[in-house]
């Protein structure tokens, strides 16, 4: 890309993910509100001069204990799990930096932020979600991004480690398919292929590592 794009291309992927946050981050309820509001608005658009006073409705399908495939509560309910498993990692993400879990407000800052990339990433990519492991890659590029010494893009390092975690995991986000695991581009078929460069350059440390692995995990097979 032209250098001199740099900047517009910058400012373009923050802003989308501040987009994103705005649309895939909101409470339900809020979705909700807003259906009625924009219902209400029309119903009195509609209703000038008729002498008759518009009355707010649900949006039908709508309500926590829908269970229509397009209701936001009922999508909501499905992702809870996601959100569970992404808070309980990103806790448990390199708990000997304070940067991360040093209990300041900062730390709780920065946790927040993991959740929130880690969150847009699962919903844009249902086909993956979020997969246990996900959080250690992100944690060195929001890392980085954050410890920016410029001010102006360390503040935008939520938007900025999003998008380059996204980069990052297109190179090899078939490993995280589960679907894939048993394929040629799964990620039984990418420890193979590491195992035998391994075995190749370093017959002493696979070795070592063969024994340590069998012993962890019995059920693992390298395949060579």
């Amino acid at each position: 890309m032209d250098h001199a794009l740099w900047a517009y291309e910058l400012e373009k992927k923050r802003s989308q993910y501040s987009a994103f946050k705005d649309e895939l981050l909101v409470n339900p309820s809020e979705v909700t509100r807003r259906m009625e509001m924009t219902i209400s608005k029309r119903k009195e658009h509609n209703s000038e001069g008729t002498g008759f006073l518009p009355r707010a409705e649900i949006v039908q399908d709508e309500h926590p204990l829908s269970l229509g495939k397009t209701s936001v509560w009922n999508q909501h309910f499905q992702e809870s799990e996601t959100v569970e498993q992404i808070d309980r990692d990103v806790k448990r993400t390199h708990p000997e930096m304070q940067f991360f879990n040093g209990g300041s407000s900062d730390a709780l800052s920065n946790q927040e932020s993991l959740k929130r990339i880690l969150t847009i990433f699962a919903k844009l990519n249902p086909g993956i979600r979020y997969v246990q492991g996900m959080n250690e890659v992100l944690a060195p590029l929001y890392y980085v991004f954050k410890n920016d010494p410029d001010q102006s893009n360390s503040a935008s390092a939520e938007s900025d480690a999003f998008f380059c975690f996204v980069e990052v995991l297109s190179g090899f986000r078939d490993n995280f398919c589960k679907q894939l695991d048993n394929s040629v581009v799964g990620i039984r078929s990418t420890i193979s292929k590491l195992s035998q460069l391994l075995k190749r350059h370093d017959e002493e440390l696979w070795r070592h590592l063969e024994v340590v692995t069998k012993m962890d995990h019995p059920a693992i097979d390298t395949g060579v």
